[in-house]
């Protein structure tokens, strides 16, 4: 248990390999040369085509937020950008499935994914299920404003993200979710570079993937369910300095 603590406390993410499904990633500067490719998903006369990019877009302001967080927890790692959503907001089953068949087929580590739908397709059911018999971490924000939590954080062997105000890589668990991360009032960069502050789910997630980066850098291999397991029996005011600072959920 020790070196799982040194791992979160000194992990850099070093040899990890993370899609981030999401908005799109924007090449600035405070990103560096951690985006290894862009790809993204595109719906051309009604059929999907994986397209690869030498530039990233972000139309949203969201994806780029969500790798510039990965990046400043999991400076080694290196993230691949899966464009899904572009400025139309419109996410697809159909893309998520299309992205997490990617994941595999690339052979990542993890996945971080920020926008999910919430419509519970079998598609998307049993490429989740592949992806994590292969041994695929698929780390994914709830859905706080739908019906339910939303797919893929639904699904089983997913790690479901809330969030809460912590210190960044501080976390916590909740009855609804697997785990909870800091995500009120997180600074991050938008798409042209300039700093924003953003609250959510989905900005917490991204503080648990890279949490999952420094585990894997010591710890190969690890299931999602183990390294849940071992977060749940660390005190996180042992790992970090503080844990809760005050809680937004009612």
């Amino acid at each position: 248990m020790r070196r799982f603590r040194d791992a979160l406390r000194k992990g850099t993410g070093a040899g990890v390999k993370i899609g981030v499904i999401d908005t799109g990633v924007a090449d600035i500067p405070g990103l560096g040369n951690c985006i290894e490719e862009h790809f993204y998903i595109a719906d051309i006369d009604k059929k999907l085509r994986l397209l690869t990019r030498l530039a990233g877009e972000d139309d949203l302001n969201h994806g780029t937020a969500c790798a510039d967080i990965i990046h400043r927890y999991a400076p080694e790692a290196t993230l691949f950008d899966v464009k899904v959503m572009d400025h139309r907001a419109e996410n697809s089953k159909y893309k998520l499935a299309g992205a997490i068949r990617l994941g595999i087929e690339q052979g990542w580590d993890v996945l971080n994914v920020c926008v999910g739908t919430q419509s519970d397709f079998s598609g998307l059911r049993q490429i989740t299920a592949k992806a994590i018999e292969c041994g695929l971490m698929i780390v994914a924000a709830v859905d706080c404003e739908g019906a339910n939590q939303g797919f893929p954080a639904s699904y089983p062997g997913v790690i479901s993200v809330d969030y809460d105000m912590y210190h960044p890589l501080a976390f916590g668990f909740s009855v609804s979710s697997a785990i909870c991360g800091h995500g009120v009032y997180v600074e991050a960069a938008n798409s042209t570079g300039c700093s924003e502050y953003y609250t959510g789910s989905s900005f917490a997630c991204p503080h648990i993937t890279a949490l999952a980066a420094r585990a894997l850098q010591f710890h190969p291999g690890i299931r999602a369910e183990d390294f849940l397991d071992r977060l749940r029996n660390l005190d996180a005011s042992d790992v970090f300095p503080t844990t809760l600072l005050h809680s937004e959920k009612q």
